[in-house]
């Protein structure tokens, strides 16, 4: 029906606002790639529609990440294969396969202990946690946040203006 809408229509902004609506509607399904093309036709029709600038960045924020994971997905994969392979031709070979078994238990001791080696290295550095802020940030973000509060209120003073008599009241 949007489709239809924005083929059929001729003003510009009844075709933007069904693009616009199009985008939306991709972007619930997670197909970030449509949707980025409905969100720059929505701008081409109407450049100055700041929700369908917003709603591009992040179609294309989350395209990017989309296609980063598939990336990242298709490296594990392709080592995962190496491995196999090496694995394959290490295996042929006897004095590789001891050696291939010492490996093998060394690595798994690590896998087991990594926690303990890393809350080792935790106790000799106290580090701040992820979320939590240090006294001087936390003091600096409220000085930050008062200034601020006071500059609003002062622009919201100077807004309203001052009431004045007037000379004659007719």
């Amino acid at each position: 029906m949007l489709a239809n809408t924005a083929k059929v229509s001729t003003d510009k902004t009844e075709q933007s606002a069904a693009q616009y609506n199009i985008g939306n509607s991709y972007m619930e399904e997670k197909k970030w790639e449509e949707a980025v093309k409905a969100y720059k036709q929505t701008l081409r029709n109407n450049p100055m529609d700041v929700d369908a600038k917003y709603n591009l960045s992040y179609a294309e924020a989350m395209l990017k990440k989309q296609n980063e994971e598939k990336n990242k997905e298709k490296q594990k994969n392709k080592d995962k294969d190496k491995n196999k392979d090496k694995d394959k031709k290490d295996n042929k070979d006897p004095k590789k396969q001891k050696d291939n078994k010492d490996n093998n238990k060394q690595d798994e001791q690590q896998k087991q202990n990594p926690q303990n080696q890393s809350q080792n290295q935790n106790q000799d550095k106290p580090q701040p946690q992820a979320g939590k802020l240090s006294q001087q940030q936390a003091e600096q973000l409220l000085n930050a946040l008062q200034k601020k509060k006071k500059k609003l209120h002062e622009k919201k003073k100077k807004a309203k203006g001052v009431p004045m008599k007037m000379d004659k009241d007719w």
